[in-house]
């Protein structure tokens, strides 16, 4: 560790040392772990309360986020509870600022782990921070969390820290053989990429042989990975909703002004 990240972890050591009541909570348990992909408009989130949830970014913008139970978020990138916000190399206003604060605050019984750079900007009783601090395959929320790079490698890492044993990976659809692009909040419906470069190879090295992980797919769809069907799973068909049955308006138009195509 350089001598800036020294000062830094130094100075953070009170704030980080909060998250240390939740390591290995949750020993021998199973979660899922729900992403924004754009298979949950295929799903009913209600049927999900059956085990406990990690989430993350933009999932409480659905309107059965309540239903479920969602006792831990992410929010890793940095910078998201600043006013002003850099997108595409220019300067924005941030409206996922006010957006993210009022679902966090509507939500006091889940755990929200944020980026530590936005603690100047946003600190309420169930907002905890991390940060990296340049490690490597650290996992200690409490100290250096390596796992900032994205949402799904940050709650895969939280869930190992949590104790859990086994992961179901929900709406992840980057892990679906072949990836599939999209969101649940978006209009269109997802389409198939190929340009997410070694995501399913990273995930294996780094938590394979500390957690199990499934993958929750539906219809024909299958993944790299061990994997479970919706159907199977609930004894349950899928259904088809549209963005606008499962997000309130108001929210598709504000996600619209940042470049999501929602309307």
């Amino acid at each position: 560790m350089n001598f800036v990240n020294s000062c830094l972890s130094h100075l953070s050591k009170k704030t980080l040392t909060r998250n240390s009541k939740f390591k290995h909570s949750e020993i021998n348990n199973k979660c899922f772990i729900i992403g924004n992909g754009d298979s949950l408009k295929y799903y009913n989130l209600k049927n999900f309360s059956v085990l406990p949830s990690i989430g993350c970014n933009s999932l409480f913008f659905h309107n059965h986020f309540k239903n479920i139970n969602c006792k831990y978020y992410f929010i890793p990138a940095p910078y998201m509870f600043y006013p002003l916000r850099k997108f595409y190399n220019k300067i924005y206003r941030n409206y996922f600022s006010k957006l993210y604060k009022d679902q966090i605050l509507k939500n006091p019984s889940t755990n929200f782990f944020i980026n530590l750079a936005d603690r100047p900007f946003f600190k309420y009783k169930n907002t905890y921070y991390c940060h990296h601090f340049q490690s490597r395959r650290s996992f200690d929320l409490d100290g250096s969390f390596s796992y900032l790079n994205s949402s799904l490698h940050s709650m895969i890492a939280g869930a190992i820290y949590f104790g859990f044993d086994e992961v179901i990976l929900v709406g992840c659809d980057y892990i679906f053989n072949p990836p599939s692009s999209g969101h649940f909040f978006e209009r269109a419906s997802g389409a198939p990429i190929s340009n997410i470069g070694n995501l399913l190879t990273s995930i294996q090295e780094e938590f394979g042989h500390k957690i199990n992980i499934k993958c929750m797919v539906h219809k024909d769809i299958k993944s790299k990975i061990d994997y479970v069907s919706y159907e199977s799973f609930f004894n349950e068909k899928i259904i088809d909703q549209k963005n606008s049955e499962i997000v309130n308006e108001d929210i598709l138009l504000k996600l619209n002004k940042m470049f999501y195509k929602t309307m």
